[in-house]
C-alpha cells in the first residue's frame, strides 16, 4: 500500500493519504517500532529528495504544504546547505511569518 514514488518519505503519504481520506490517526502508548538516525540513513543524507516528496505529498492530498514544512525548509537551505543564499535567510525563529506567507500564497488552484 506505500506508494514508492515517494522513496524517502513513502510511510508519510501513506499517513497522508489515511488521513486525507478522513482516517484517523492517533499516538499509542506503546512502542510498535524504532528508527536508526545516524548519517547516511535516506532521512538525512538525502534531505532535498525528503523535502520534495513531503512537499508533493502535501500538495497531492492537500492542495497547500503546511507552514511547518516551509519553516523546516528554509532552515534546511540556512543550516544544512550554507550555500550563497546561506547568510541572507534568517533563522528559523524569525521565519514563521515567511512560511506562513509561502503556505498561503504557494497552493493548488
Amino acid at each position: 500500500m506505500f506508494d514508492e514514488e515517494f522513496q524517502t518519505a513513502m510511510d508519510y503519504e501513506f499517513w497522508q493519504r489515511i488521513a486525507a481520506r478522513g482516517g484517523q490517526i492517533a499516538m499509542l502508548d506503546t512502542y510498535l517500532a524504532c528508527s536508526r538516525d545516524y548519517e547516511t540513513t535516506k532521512t538525512r543524507s538525502q534531505r532535498d529528495k525528503v523535502y520534495r516528496d513531503v512537499f508533493k505529498s502535501q500538495w497531492l492530498h492537500w492542495g497547500c504544504v503546511h507552514p511547518q514544512w516551509w519553516r523546516g525548509w528554509i532552515d534546511h537551505w540556512k543550516v544544512e546547505r550554507r550555500g550563497f543564499w546561506s547568510p541572507f535567510i534568517p533563522g528559523a525563529k524569525k521565519t514563521a511569518w515567511l512560511s506562513n506567507a509561502l503556505a498561503k500564497v504557494v497552493r493548488k488552484w
